[in-house]
């Protein structure tokens, strides 16, 4: 039987202008810690997967990485449905923020059991389409700073 979440969509992730090219540059990502209880243990892990999927090189030391993801997840459960929420920021070497969000249930024509695999999953597909837009545009720019 379907049933239909209420739920809204809580996909807000931002790069700005001035880090689209420090957002191109990215290819290996450490990926922090997400939390410390069991559910953010394992959400850190299918995130490294998952971003390993999208295309990104996930390392395991953070001193040989372009950037660092770090944030949390939250597990909340209402009307006997348990629903992920993650906060994270992508920052470079440096510390400077370059990219982040926050990622929660979008409608969906039924409940998934594992909405900890959803949220990974949005993230990492959020990060590759932010990422191949920055290097778009960085590639745009520079033809246009040929051209001149």
């Amino acid at each position: 039987m379907l049933h239909l979440f209420y739920a809204f969509a809580l996909v807000a992730a931002s790069v700005h202008s001035a880090d689209r090219a420090a957002l191109a540059a990215v290819q290996r990502i450490y990926v922090d810690s997400m939390g410390h209880d069991d559910e953010a243990v394992r959400f850190r892990d299918v995130l490294r997967k998952d971003l390993a999927a999208a295309g990104f090189l996930v390392v395991d030391d953070p001193r040989h990485t372009d950037a660092t993801l770090s944030g949390f997840v939250s597990i909340r459960v209402r009307h006997g449905y348990a629903k992920a929420y993650s906060t994270v920021t992508l920052t470079t070497a440096d510390g400077r923020l370059i990219w982040g969000g926050d990622f929660g249930p979008a409608l969906r024509l039924s409940p998934s059991s594992d909405t900890v695999l959803l949220r990974s999953k949005d993230i990492a597909k959020r990060l590759k389409e932010d990422r191949e837009t920055a290097v778009r545009t960085a590639a745009l720019a520079s033809r246009d700073r040929a051209a001149r």
